[in-house]
């Protein structure tokens, strides 16, 4: 490595490594450069965590009658001697994302089924239902891997692997999955310690990672408002479909593309796509989905397909009538440990074969944060699988990621760690070994970019980079620039000086230079009087913006008091300004917001009105139906669902 003769300070990094309190100090030199934007490495466990503790317990699939199972592409009954009456559905994707057709049910016959070509299954035996995906070599598919015949393993690209889970920031990662972390680390997994979302929704960060477009360029090309569906945007699996890969993404739920009634897709987006399993889980295991939905409530739109997990509280008021766990079984499996087993087999299928593969869980993660907890075991078992495949990790960038962090649990409404780790997800990369062979400047780069901000859009363009770097495809840009104005390839040294404005994340959002510690050197208190002024102008900006849409006649005024206030924080304080986060509770509804404020100092004083800007408003609690007034059509439309108390309240 070149050395430098740029100043460089040395700062100790001190965060807990379990829940004994023991702590870790890491040294890490960072260049003057590197400060133009220096982000807050927050705690493992935060005080929040010391003093409630908060735990989740998970679902129970145990119940469920493993009475079939899928070998060697065939349906075979565990119990053969048993007198099981068994029949074979295979599930058909529809016409679109929300349409999928069930063929008639045939008996088993001699107690086994060759299920040959056919994908998605669901099997009835007497009371339960057990459902099994088969992966067959489609015409498509036998094309590509046709097309790699005669070309050596050292000659092929590199594939593609990422698994994502929704809602978990770096820190959450790290005291959740302390077996999976430990087990990356000795597989050579790099930690990207200032990865900072883009915006605090899914489908935002999926427009920045899988399309390399910000939300208002997608509405403004390729899926013009809410209900449009994305077939024609430039999703990074096609540019690996047009050079040959076999592709494959697989979701549990709505969180994304179909979340809040989107359409999804028209046509199937890659070679293997599991939406209609799980829809049809859905409908199957009905009576689960419709007395969750009716505790739950979450937001109560038209076409907005359940959500699979149950968990915590809401199996208690549930009972224990196994028939209503179902939804969250495939088979004896909870659907977290069915997409691992699948994503594993989908790998070992195509080891040999130029692949990109994307494997996405959003439940029970993104209803109940601490239920991660409870499969460290699983995603652990996942890693262990990559351990034992050496043409795998010699040929394989892994990326292991999430989309934000928590937002709308006990986490946020009590706590202003929450406000940081919310912007700051989980992200860690392997690099194939054949690329650590043939490319040492890729490693050194990925080394020193891990301590950088990066974003999604970097992501993107690093797929991009990983396509670029094989001459052999016919379909790559031969005018490939790793690094543009606002997103650079992790593979090349970034730029130092890179800000939130320089790189697409919102002000609102931005964790640049932000203060974590309170008691830091020259972090003023807030004072009672001067948070009551605070607290006043935030509801009044909050009210005028309710009042300004084209909601306004539906929605309630919103009041709060001094007793209002949870917590009150500057997280930036410089000679021109500085930025306060106040999170405080409205009525009526007990809705719990955070405002983040800019307030420009005048003759050294602060002048609230004439100077202050709300930077933006987030929603910190789950608000339910309580803006059930509100329409689902477009993202203003999202927007003020988090800002809305319908005058009108059901009942």
């Amino acid at each position: 490595m070149k050395q430098s003769n740029r100043d460089t300070t040395t700062i100790l990094l001190k965060y807990h490594v379990k829940k004994t309190q023991k702590h870790v100090t890491k040294v890490v030199e960072i260049t003057q450069e590197e400060q133009g934007c220096s982000i807050p490495l927050t705690p493992i466990w935060p005080e929040y965590f010391s003093k409630w503790n908060p735990q989740s317990s998970v679902y129970d699939c145990s119940y469920v009658e493993n009475l079939t199972e899928l070998k060697d592409n065939k349906i075979v009954k565990t119990r053969p001697k048993e007198n099981n009456t068994c029949c074979l559905h295979e599930v058909i994707r529809g016409s679109n994302d929300s349409i999928y057709n069930l063929t008639e049910c045939t008996p088993l016959i001699n107690d086994i089924e060759d299920v040959g070509d056919r994908e998605v299954l669901l099997v009835k035996c007497n009371n339960f239902t057990n459902f099994h995906t088969n992966i067959p070599i489609k015409p498509a598919v036998q094309e590509k891997m046709n097309y790699w015949e005669g070309i050596s393993d050292e000659e092929r690209p590199f594939n593609v692997f990422i698994l994502g889970i929704d809602t978990v920031s770096r820190s959450h990662a790290y005291r959740s999955l302390t077996k999976s972390i430990k087990l990356m680390e000795e597989l050579g997994f790099i930690d990207f310690q200032a990865y900072h979302s883009v915006a605090p929704s899914t489908l935002t960060n999926f427009m920045a990672m899988l399309m390399g477009l910000q939300r208002a360029k997608v509405r403004g090309t390729c899926a013009k408002d809410w209900v449009a569906p994305f077939d024609n945007c430039p999703l990074i699996w096609k540019n690996f479909s047009e050079n040959n890969y076999v592709t494959g993404y697989v979701e549990d739920g709505p969180q994304s593309f179909n979340w809040g009634g989107q359409s999804g897709f028209v046509n199937q987006p890659t070679d293997y796509y599991l939406h209609h399993l799980f829809l049809s889980l859905a409908d199957t295991r009905g009576n689960v989905t419709e007395k969750f939905w009716n505790l739950k409530n979450y937001y109560n739109l038209q076409n907005l397909f359940f959500p699979l997990a149950t968990s915590g509280n809401i199996t208690e008021k549930l009972g224990k009538n196994p028939k209503y766990y179902s939804a969250e079984c495939t088979s004896q499996e909870r659907v977290p440990e069915f997409l691992l087993r699948y994503s594993i087999r989908w790998l070992k299928k195509f080891a040999n074969t130029p692949h990109f593969f994307l494997s996405w869980f959003a439940y029970p993660f993104h209803e109940d944060i601490y239920s991660l907890a409870n499969f460290d075991e699983y995603i652990a078992s996942f890693f262990e699988f990559l351990k034992s495949e050496a043409s795998l990790l010699r040929k394989s960038v892994v990326i292991f990621v999430s989309d934000h962090g928590d937002r709308m649990s006990f986490f946020n409404s009590k706590s202003i760690e929450s406000y940081f780790e919310r912007g700051l997800p989980f992200f860690q990369i392997r690099l194939p070994d054949q690329m650590k062979e043939n490319y040492p400047d890729i490693v050194e780069a990925i080394q020193s970019n891990s301590r950088k901000l990066t974003t999604p859009f970097d992501v993107h363009h690093t797929l991009l980079h990983v396509l670029s770097l094989n001459t052999n495809l016919d379909l790559v840009s031969k005018n490939f620039e790793p690094e543009r104005k606002d997103r650079c390839s992790l593979f090349v040294d970034m730029p130092s000086n890179r800000t939130c404005a320089s790189t697409n994340i919102p002000l609102t959002n931005c964790l640049c230079n932000a203060q974590y510690d309170k008691n830091a050197k020259g972090t003023s208190k807030i004072s009672p009087g001067f948070a009551n002024k605070l607290l006043a102008f935030s509801v009044s900006n909050l009210n005028m913006k309710v009042l300004k849409s084209k909601y306004s006649q539906l929605c309630s005024k919103w009041s709060s008091s001094s007793d209002d206030i949870i917590y009150t924080r500057y997280i930036s304080q410089t000679k021109a300004f500085s930025e306060i986060l106040i999170a405080f509770t409205a009525n009526p509804g007990e809705a719990k917001f955070e405002a983040r404020l800019k307030i420009t100092k005048s003759a050294g004083a602060f002048i609230i009105k004439k100077f202050t800007e709300v930077v933006g408003f987030s929603r910190i609690n789950k608000f339910g139906d309580q803006s059930w007034c509100i329409p689902m059509e477009t993202d203003e439309d999202k927007e003020m669902k988090e800002l809305c108390l319908c005058k009108i309240q059901r009942v």
